[in-house]
């Protein structure tokens, strides 16, 4: 069981075959300078990314106080008991405010044996192209986060200065969206 992650990229909360009961915790900021909301997808499966596991449910938090990317901090737990209900909750780590879902992942969108058996073994078949995929996507975030940087400290320069790396900044940015 995961979280769906900046890029599309899923995060592993709970591991395969992990006993249960069991609670983790997983840390996460921001992922945008300035964003009022954050979205969970709390995903099943085996592979890199997003697209390619099962979302068993989504939540959205909203009226996050606004700063730069990764300023706002939160904490998720993931919650799964010994009768298969899953219970994830975000907390806002400045404010305490929080937001959840709770899952029985039993009924719930839950995938058979068989599609789980199938779904394993394609993580296997595509584990190298599905790390070259999770290399690129984290790859374009760090750039995204060093273009908006970028624009954030160009308000502290000379107004040319300021107005040549922001043009540089959105060049890169342009560039990402085409590629």
């Amino acid at each position: 069981l995961g979280v769906g992650t900046i890029g599309g990229i899923t995060t592993v909360v709970i591991g395969r075959n992990t006993n249960i009961p069991v609670i983790k915790k997983w840390e996460s900021g921001t992922a945008n300078d300035f964003q009022s909301a954050v979205h969970v997808d709390v995903i099943e499966g085996e592979r890199t990314m997003i697209k390619d596991n099962n979302i068993l449910g989504q939540f959205s938090m909203f009226g996050i106080p606004q700063s730069r990317a990764g300023k706002e901090r939160f904490e998720l737990v993931y919650d799964l008991d010994a009768n298969g209900i899953l219970t994830v909750t975000a907390t806002h780590v400045g404010t305490g405010d929080s937001k959840g879902i709770t899952i029985d992942v039993n009924s719930t969108g839950r995938m058979t044996k068989d599609e789980i058996k199938a779904l394993i073994d394609k993580a296997e078949e595509m584990k190298i192209m599905d790390e070259a995929e999770e290399n690129r996507a984290l790859a374009k975030n760090k750039l995204l986060a060093l273009c908006s940087d970028i624009k954030f400290d160009a308000q502290n320069k000379t107004k040319a200065q300021g107005f040549e790396m922001i043009k540089l900044a959105e060049e890169c940015l342009g560039w990402m969206k085409e590629n």
